[in-house]
């Protein structure tokens, strides 16, 4: 019963509140969305176009922004999760990539 009593007393004005962010705050700046399409650009240098390295933008782009923009970094976390990539696909009897 007192979940019932609980979305009774929701306050609906201070949900739909414009000012309050639902999804934690990640929302990116236009200085970091040149930063993610830079290191984008870096990396593909490095690593090959998604055919080359099995990587999409997407995971090359979460890499770079969960290191801050640190290329080195985000390469080295890419290499290896490439690598996890292809053991898996060596354990399930598929040629890699």
């Amino acid at each position: 019963m007192s979940r019932h009593r609980l979305v009774r007393n929701i306050n609906i004005q201070d949900e739909l509140d414009d000012n309050a962010l639902s999804d934690g705050g990640d929302e990116v700046t236009d200085e970091q969305y040149a930063q993610l399409e830079s290191g984008l650009a870096h990396v593909r240098a490095v690593m090959g176009d998604e055919a080359t390295s099995a990587l999409d933008d997407v995971v090359i782009k979460d890499a770079l922004w969960e290191s801050y923009f640190d290329i080195e970094k985000a390469v080295g976390w890419l290499y290896e999760e490439q690598e996890r990539r292809i053991a898996a696909q060596e354990r399930k009897g598929f040629p890699p990539f």
